[in-house]
Order: C-alpha cells, then structure tokens, then sequence
C-alpha cells in the first residue's frame, strides 16, 4: 500500500488481479498512480493463505469487498484485471457506499446467473472444461499461460509462469449473480488484443460501460504498458475526485 494515510472522499485505488496472479502483478504500474493504492490478493496467495479447494466465487468476492470496506474513504476506483472484473462488479453490489468508479482491464464479466468459464478465453478448450468441473483446483497449461503472455519480453514472461497459482475451480464454475450498478458509479472498460473482441464488445454493453479505451496491449498491460495503463486509472480518478468535490 502506498505511504499516503487516507481520509474520507480521499481517493483510493483498490487494484484486483486476475486467475493465477497476485499482488505482485500490480508493482511495475503502481509507481505511475497519482493517488494512494492497495494491490490485493485472492485467497490462496500472499497475505491470503487459504484451502482453496473449499472456496467459491462468492469467498473470493468476499475477500476483496472485507479490505474494501475496512479503506477509510468513500470513494475507493476498483480496477478488476481479467476474472477480477467479475470480482469487482460483484464487490460493487457488496460494499456500494465505498465505490466512486469501476475499471475493468480486459475484464471479464458474464450474464448474471452465469458462470466465469462462460466468458473464459479458455472456454474453447474441450479438456480445460472437464478439468474446471471435476477439479477442486485449477491451473491451466503452461502453454495457455504463456498465450496470456504475449507483449511481454522473455524475462517478465518467465516471471509470470513462476509465480502462477492454482485457482479454486469454483472461481470459474460458480454462478456469478450481479447486479447492473447504479448511474453514480460509473464503469470504464480497457480493451486488449488477447480476448475475443465480440466478448468484450458483449461485457461492454452489459456493464454499461461509460467510456472504452483501446492501448493496442495484450492481456497483461500492468506489465507491458504500465505508464500508459497508470494514465488511464489516472484520468478516472481525477474524475473521481472531482466527483466528490475535492
């Protein structure tokens, strides 16, 4: 967490990686946000060790919206990476009096009622479905983590496979319930060029999103583009304060 004690309608970043990542994901961007940020992990990781076997979508939901609501402000930007955009949209419905924005960066968000496996870009994988069903835990193929790779040099690639972790496969496979967020906290979305675009086009119009913004990045631009990435939470965020009339 960065150094800076927050008040209240001070602006906070709350910062939540996708499947297989950590916190860790977040340390190349974070030197490029112009206000106080927290970078959390799921369950299983870090600060969050857990028995991952036992946990659901609704635990993972759950973890992030108990840090959220413990932030000392009421106008928390929650940028949701990949899975994490479910996670955001859920914590949003959890805790709505902390929130001021959304971010999704290439989030993925099915239909309420739905599934995460159902926006996946693993879904087309015939025997990663199988394992996401009968498998209390989930880590896909090296060679589909390096497909998440894609922009990145050598070195931070290797990175990413080293540090990648099992999941609950509940994560993908739970029904995922939302609710459409209300005009007062708006969502923005950032396109990659890694997922399906009509998938993104589809998570766009069912967000509502307010604003789109395309980098021409892949799926990892906290790594790959971290500055230009940090400009765009920025811009939000300023948004955010301004909002708030600070």
């Amino acid at each position: 967490m960065n150094g800076i004690a927050p008040g209240h309608s001070q602006v906070y970043m709350a910062l939540i990686h996708g499947a297989g990542l950590g916190s860790w994901v977040w340390e190349n961007l974070i030197p490029y946000l112009n206000y106080p940020a927290i970078a959390l992990d799921f369950p299983g990781r870090g600060a969050e060790p857990s028995d991952l076997k036992h946990l659901g979508f609704e635990d993972y939901a759950q973890s992030v919206a108990d840090v959220v609501a413990s932030l000392e402000t009421d106008n928390v930007v929650l940028v949701g990476h990949s899975i994490g955009g479910a996670v955001a949209m859920r914590v949003t419905n959890m805790v709505p009096e902390k929130i001021s924005s959304v971010v999704l960066v290439g989030g993925t968000v099915p239909k309420s009622g739905r599934s995460n496996l159902s926006v996946s870009p693993f879904i087309e994988n015939a025997m990663l479905r199988v394992i996401f069903f009968f498998s209390p835990t989930v880590k896909p193929p090296e060679n589909l983590i390096k497909q998440l790779c894609a922009g990145l040099d050598g070195a931070t690639a290797d990175m990413v496979l080293s540090k990648y972790n099992r999941e609950s496969a509940r994560l993908f496979t739970d029904p995922v319930q939302w609710n459409p967020l209300p005009d007062s906290i708006p969502v923005y979305y950032v396109k990659d060029t890694y997922l399906d675009q009509d998938i993104q086009n589809q998570i766009v119009r069912r967000v509502k999103a307010e604003k789109v913004f395309k980098l021409g990045h892949g799926h990892l631009p906290m790594l790959e583009t971290p500055e230009e990435l940090g400009g765009i939470i920025n811009l939000v965020a300023g948004g955010a304060l301004a909002g708030a009339g600070v």
